[in-house]
């Protein structure tokens, strides 16, 4: 009677110990396939940068590049944009246009000392239409203009630089737009980059209740 009773014991152990395995085995089979199991949600892409017209160079990147009529050669690279707070020393901002900033840095290519003299010729243009960009100085935004090559040219040693800020006004809802520079020199350069800012949201009209021109107005006294 007591063996009897001790192989009852084991036998209900035993379906219990098998039970418990296999509750534990089917959540891991269910947490598996759930891990396996392709997700059919919308996933999230980051936005992708517009494609530039072939020929044409975005904001930092570097380019080779000689004056025209120089035998200097050089690499200049044009920084992204950033918006910048005019000083009353700014010349040459439109009323109600916003000022824009890059730095242009020039890199000496050459093995010997070469020369920056004159002005360069660089034309910014904004949005789709072209629309010229108004160029601005002003304290610490000196521009391209350069000094003459009868009085002191700037003067860059064999992998030197020589960095300068440029200025450009371009109207207050252009952000968003694209400005692009065109470089003048033996072989012209064209550039482009993104002006700073979210472009400004169109007027949701959808809710707007519209009036209703039809409706008699009664202007008779009670």
């Amino acid at each position: 009677m007591k063996r009897r009773h001790e192989w009852a014991v084991l036998v209900t152990a035993a379906a219990l110990l098998s039970g418990c395995s296999g509750h534990h085995n089917s959540a891991e089979d269910k947490s598996q396939a759930a891990a396996e199991r392709p997700s059919t949600g919308p996933k999230s892409t980051p936005p992708s940068t517009p494609a530039l017209p072939e020929g044409m160079l975005r904001l930092g990147s570097s380019f080779p590049f000689r004056e025209e009529g120089q035998s200097d050669s050089w690499t200049v690279r044009v920084s992204s944009l950033s918006s910048a707070k005019p000083s009353v020393k700014a010349s040459s901002i439109p009323d109600g246009w916003r000022a824009l900033t890059t730095k242009v840095t020039f890199t000496n290519a050459d093995s010997g000392i070469a020369e920056l003299h004159g002005s360069l010729d660089v034309t910014a243009r904004y949005g789709t239409e072209g629309r010229t960009a108004a160029a601005f100085t002003d304290t610490g935004i000196k521009g391209l203009a350069f000094p003459g090559i009868e009085t002191h040219p700037i003067r860059v040693r064999p992998g030197g630089t020589y960095t300068t800020t440029v200025g450009y006004a371009v109207p207050a809802d252009t952000a968003g737009q694209p400005l692009t520079f065109t470089i003048e020199g033996d072989d012209p350069t064209y550039i482009e980059g993104a002006i700073p800012g979210a472009p400004a949201r169109p007027v949701d009209t959808t809710h707007v209740q519209p009036v209703d021109t039809a409706k008699e107005v009664n202007l008779t006294r009670p």
